[in-house]
């Protein structure tokens, strides 16, 4: 299996400027995490037993420390909503992203 770095690499410069770009919009969408948690009025110990995790996870996901999209996607469903990832091309192609693996799928 291909890792996400080296598929990245293998694109165009434009292509990896857009993923960069994305990268960047989800880490500063991470540190939006812990309003989002307090908003629904929940501590992040209470947050972490939603999880099945222990605090210290829940903190550095909040942080950016943990930007797996699993977890994030996780930390979403456990407050209730639902986390979606598209790329999206300029000729209107779009896929929708579960997995790393899903990029393997994807022609540029």
């Amino acid at each position: 299996m291909t890792s996400l770095d080296e598929y990245i690499s293998r694109l165009p410069a434009d292509a990896q400027e857009r993923i960069e770009a994305g990268a960047r919009m989800i880490v500063e969408e991470q540190l939006r995490l812990a309003q989002l948690r307090k908003r629904m009025g929940l501590s992040q110990k209470a947050m972490a037993a939603r999880l099945g995790v222990k605090q210290p996870r829940v903190s550095k996901l909040e942080r950016g420390e943990d930007n797996q999209l699993s977890a994030m996607r996780s930390y979403v469903q456990a407050l209730g909503g639902e986390l979606n990832v598209t790329v999206c091309f300029p000729d209107g192609r779009k896929f929708q992203i579960e997995t790393v693996a899903d990029l393997e799928q994807v022609e540029v």
